[in-house]
């Protein structure tokens, strides 16, 4: 009678111990654990070392920009803006998008006037990756800084004399 148990435990020992069959196993080159954790060390590599090349933008975004524009004088004035874009950045360096800008003034009057606004639109442009940042060209260029291994850019500044500040934050859309 113990040698049935002792044999049955052999049994239940070896169905649970044993090795996986072979179809549950990866197998071909670069299949394994050790060639996975050296793919993902390698992409934690370049995104820590922040060389970004055009290859790593491709794909949707998201822009929001903010505007502030002051001017002194007779009449003061006051203007805000926001806009929301939604724009791809393809391979060949081309891109296109739609955009939603918002604008309020305020002026200085007797009484103080306010208007505001909304206009859409849409366009093409074409980008470059120079020195690590993000540029558009067109009639003053956007220079942007890249962040997150491409999956997002940043933009702003103020204009000399123009009294106008913007900054911009692009965000690379989920699977894109």
């Amino acid at each position: 009678m113990n040698s049935i148990r002792v044999a049955s435990f052999g049994l239940v020992v070896a169905f649970v111990f044993a090795p996986l069959p072979a179809q549950a196993q990866a197998t071909g080159p670069g299949s394994g654990l050790p060639a996975r954790m050296a793919a993902l060390e390698a992409r934690v590599a370049k995104l820590e070392s922040g060389q970004v090349d055009a290859a790593d933008l491709v794909g949707t975004y998201a822009l929001y920009l903010l505007g502030v524009e002051l001017h002194g004088g007779n009449p003061a004035q006051i203007g805000v803006e926001t806009s929301v874009a939604i724009f791809p950045l393809n391979a060949d360096g081309t891109g296109s998008g739609t955009v939603t800008d918002g604008r309020c003034d305020l002026q200085q009057a007797v009484p103080w006037v306010l208007t505001c606004g909304e206009e859409a639109g849409s366009g093409t442009f074409t980008w470059t990756v120079e020195n690590g940042t993000l540029v558009i060209p067109g009639d003053e260029n956007l220079v942007a800084t890249i962040g997150a291994g491409g999956r997002a850019f940043i933009f702003g500044g103020t204009a000399p004399g123009a009294g106008f500040s913007n900054l911009g934050i692009a965000i690379r859309l989920p699977n894109q």
